[in-house]
């Protein structure tokens, strides 16, 4: 018997496979309902990038895009969450 090995996704044409970035919360402010906080734009941490990308982005970085734009995946169980390379409008450095 032989385990099945996990089918990885890899994004293609100019597209980075993204998550949600969870962003450092201030200790000493005060707390806002997520219902009444607008988000426009969203971070988003690189999990892979495509070979065909431009911009020099590496796994790991911090892009922000807006909130409805990566594609949302499911296969096999999972969710993955695709971000044209275009899209980005602001890069961490």
């Amino acid at each position: 018997y032989r385990a099945m090995e996990r089918i990885i996704m890899k994004p293609v044409n100019r597209r980075l496979m993204v998550e949600p970035y969870e962003e450092q919360q201030d200790t000493g402010s005060f707390i806002i309902p997520e219902e009444y906080q607008e988000k426009s734009h969203i971070a988003y941490k690189i999990t892979a990038t495509s070979t065909d990308c431009s911009l020099g982005l590496n796994v790991g970085d911090v892009v922000v895009a807006h909130s409805t734009d990566p594609e949302i995946i499911h296969y096999e169980g999972r969710q993955y969450h695709l971000l044209l390379e275009n899209r980005v409008v602001c890069v961490t450095g």
